[in-house]
């Protein structure tokens, strides 16, 4: 059985306390990068989706802001070994908004990635 962990971005999280400069730095060295984790000490917080964060850095403030700040808070997460079509389907009855902006995989409890919905394209038949 195909599992998330197969299909998520195992990228490096942010930190809570990140100034913006850092986090777009990273969207500027990863242009692959549509969501980045936010943790605050081990623990998923938020997740900052590429295009709402860049949106928001043209704001004269935006050099004064941290990563918690901007994040959107309260991550949806999923299990690393979930079946995507499960997930999916979870997601979607849940709250739809995450397979657009992201969620965060977990696995054994430990943050390991992050997702979105084109990442599930990924997915074979269920």
């Amino acid at each position: 059985m195909e599992t998330l962990s197969k299909l998520i971005d195992r990228r490096a999280p942010v930190s809570a306390d990140a100034p913006c400069g850092e986090v777009l730095e990273r969207f500027i060295r990863e242009p692959d990068a549509l969501t980045l984790a936010v943790l605050s000490g081990e623990t998923p917080v938020g997740v900052i989706a590429r295009d709402s964060f860049l949106v928001r850095m043209e704001s004269p403030e935006a050099a004064t802001l941290y990563a918690r700040q901007v994040m959107e808070p309260d991550p949806y997460i999923a299990q690393a070994d979930e079946c995507p079509a499960a997930f999916y389907a979870r997601a979607k009855a849940e709250r739809p908004s995450v397979l657009l902006g992201g969620f965060v995989v977990v696995e054994n409890g430990a943050y390991c990635g992050v997702g979105t919905a084109i990442a599930l394209l990924g997915a074979g038949p269920a």
